[in-house]
C-alpha cells in the first residue's frame, strides 16, 4: 500500500493527477485499511490540502522515497515557483541565495543552478566598488530565469528526466538597458593615464 501511496503523491507533485483525485483515493484507502497514527497513510490524511503549503508537506513526506536527483529537482522547482510569485525584494534575494547554496552543496555540478550562483555573487558585490548589476537588475533576471526553470521542469517531468532537467542549458537574455558603471578607482586611473599622456606629448612638442 505504501508504494502505491507514494506513487500517487508523486503524481500530484508532477501534475499527473489533481489533488482532489488524490484526496479521494486517500479516503478510499482509509475505508479499506486500519488507520494507524504511525503510518504513512495517516501522515498524508493529516495534510490540509486546502492550504497553500500542501505541496511542500507532500514533498517532505516523500523525501525518504525519492532519488537524490528527484528531490533536488523538486526543491529547485518549488524555490523557483516561490521566487516567481513573490513580490517582496527581501524574500527574492533570500531565495536566490537558497538556490545558490544548492549549487554549492551539490558540488557545483548542476548547470541549471549556476545562474543563481552568479546572481547571488552579484548580490554580494552590491556593497563593493567594482563592476556589478544593480539590485533591481538582479531581481529581474532571477524572476525571468525562474520562470524558464519552471517551464523546463514541466517539460522534463513528463518522462521523469531529472538528470536532463538539472543539466539543461537555459539561455540567459542580456538586457541592453543594463548600465554597468566602472568603479571610481578605475575612472581616476584612466584620468591619470590620460593626463600623463597629454603632459608627455606637450614635453615632446616643447609646449611645457
Amino acid at each position: 500500500m505504501n508504494q502505491k501511496l507514494k506513487q500517487k503523491a508523486y503524481q500530484v507533485l508532477i501534475d499527473k493527477i489533481d489533488v482532489e483525485t488524490f484526496e479521494n483515493e486517500l479516503y478510499q484507502l482509509v475505508e479499506k485499511n486500519e488507520l494507524k497514527s504511525d503510518s504513512l497513510l495517516f501522515d498524508f490524511v493529516s495534510i490540509d490540502f486546502k492550504s497553500d503549503n500542501y505541496e511542500k508537506e507532500i514533498f517532505n513526506l516523500l523525501k525518504n522515497s525519492c532519488s537524490d536527483d528527484e528531490l533536488l529537482s523538486f526543491e529547485t522547482y518549488f524555490l523557483c515557483l516561490k521566487l516567481s510569485n513573490s513580490e517582496k525584494e527581501s524574500i527574492i534575494l533570500n531565495l536566490i541565495n537558497a538556490l545558490s547554496k544548492l549549487y554549492i552543496e551539490k558540488g557545483y555540478e548542476y548547470d541549471l543552478l549556476y545562474e543563481f550562483y552568479k546572481l547571488n555573487d552579484g548580490i554580494q558585490s552590491l556593497d563593493y566598488d567594482y563592476y556589478c548589476l544593480t539590485e533591481e537588475q538582479i531581481i529581474s533576471k532571477a524572476r525571468l530565469f525562474s520562470e524558464k526553470v519552471i517551464t523546463k521542469f514541466n517539460f522534463y517531468k513528463e518522462n521523469e528526466d531529472w538528470d536532463e532537467f538539472l543539466n539543461c542549458i537555459i539561455e540567459v537574455e542580456v538586457d541592453k538597458r543594463e548600465a554597468i558603471k566602472p568603479s571610481h578607482t578605475l575612472i581616476k586611473q584612466n584620468e591619470s593615464l590620460f593626463s600623463s599622456t597629454i603632459n608627455l606629448l606637450k614635453g615632446m612638442l616643447g609646449l611645457r
